[in-house]
């Protein structure tokens, strides 16, 4: 039965593939999935969240469960946590690499590569890569020290 399903997949693969893997192509990020990256990236509104997730979302982080439907995505991603987040593309697709820092660290620390995949401008899927190896993949550091901002001066 499984050689039966590989052989079906490779003959559907030969019909709607390039015949050239030089003619694949990745899809290309749009100014649109920028602005929904940056918003993902940056909320923890709520409100907002819903604005940008389709109703039927669906979160995977193997080997845990997925979290399936907008209300529970939207309770998952407002956990108060300290995260630092930065835009990048995996595979053509919007991309967040995501540091956190425990509560009383002194470091944030690599923890996960979020990709998204963007329907009629919601978000329909997160797919995070959990460990610091797939956010170092990308070129960033394993560890980031604590934004410090100069208090502002007395006038």
């Amino acid at each position: 039965a499984a050689n039966s399903l590989v052989q079906r997949a490779r003959e559907t693969v030969r019909r709607h593939a390039p015949s050239d893997p030089g003619q694949w192509s990745r899809p290309y990020l749009t100014a649109q999935d920028k602005n929904i990256l940056r918003r993902y990236m940056s909320t923890t509104d709520p409100r907002e969240l819903v604005e940008l997730l389709a109703e039927d979302v669906r979160l995977t982080m193997p080997p845990g469960p997925p979290v399936l439907g907008r209300d529970a995505a939207v309770a998952f991603l407002t956990r108060p946590m300290d995260w630092r987040s930065f835009p990048a593309s995996a595979n053509g697709r919007p991309a967040a690499l995501n540091y956190l820092r425990s509560p009383g660290g002194e470091h944030y620390e690599a923890l996960v590569v979020d990709v998204l995949r963007i329907v009629d401008g919601r978000i329909a899927e997160c797919n995070a890569f959990v460990g610091a190896q797939h956010v170092t993949a990308f070129g960033m550091p394993p560890t980031l020290e604590p934004l410090t901002i100069p208090p502002t001066e007395a006038r």
